[in-house]
């Protein structure tokens, strides 16, 4: 094999780590008037369920209604790609609290499930709606789940 070749191969392999790491593990963040964070992660290899619950908080003191929320969930290390659009009616209070259960799936055959230790989900959760006064809102909420729940440690 010839330098320039093994340069070339070295050179894509840590340039791919580098893609995938720069993913890095995100489980809070703030958009337009929501913090948000994440909770009770769980995985269940078996079922091919990874589930845990996104906490959404209005920062603002102003009444929230979102009325469509677009979805879209995928993995480093497996093909899932999924997607849902659909009109919602999502109301916050003034620095109200709420608890949304969600689960990333994906589908194993009886006796032959995918290994799962590699499976980091990623999902991207847009919601659009009014504040009280009749301005428009919205919020993005990009969540980045660590590959092991058990290891995970809030930062």
């Amino acid at each position: 094999m010839s330098r320039a070749l093994l340069t070339l191969i070295c050179g894509a392999v840590l340039t791919g780590c580098t893609a995938l790491a720069s993913l890095g593990v995100r489980t809070e963040g703030t958009s337009g008037p929501i913090a948000w964070h994440v909770t009770d992660l769980k995985l269940e290899e078996a079922r091919g369920t990874y589930s845990f619950t996104l906490v959404l908080q209005e920062t603002q003191g102003n009444p929230l209604t979102f009325t469509y929320r677009k979805d879209t969930r995928y993995a480093v290390n497996v093909t899932v790609l999924q997607s849902v659009d659909q009109a919602i009616r999502l109301r916050l209070r003034p620095h109200e609290e709420r608890r949304l259960p969600l689960t990333f799936s994906w589908r194993c055959p009886a006796g032959n499930c995918l290994e799962t230790r590699g499976i980091a989900p990623m999902w991207t959760i847009e919601l659009t709606g009014m504040d009280d006064k009749g301005n428009p809102v919205k919020a993005r909420i990009d969540i980045k789940l660590p590959p092991n729940p058990d290891t995970y440690r809030k930062p």
